[in-house]
């Protein structure tokens, strides 16, 4: 059972090779924000006044 899984893997190995080596060349594209990270302690971008943590990052946002 062993040598039968072994020979199965080499099987697949040698199956799925052509589309590592097509991906090998790839690279993924860095992502960029457009407008700056809100932090947890900034002031909320909504404008309230309060910390973006208890305004609108919560799982309840306030409604403004």
């Amino acid at each position: 059972m062993v040598a039968a899984m072994i020979a199965g893997l080499k099987q697949i190995h040698a199956y799925f090779a052509p589309h590592r080596r097509a991906k090998a060349g790839e690279v993924a594209a860095t992502y960029r924000r457009n407008v700056q990270k809100v932090g947890r302690n900034d002031p909320c971008p909504c404008g309230s006044g309060r910390k973006y943590k208890h305004c609108c990052a919560g799982k309840n946002p306030t409604v403004h």
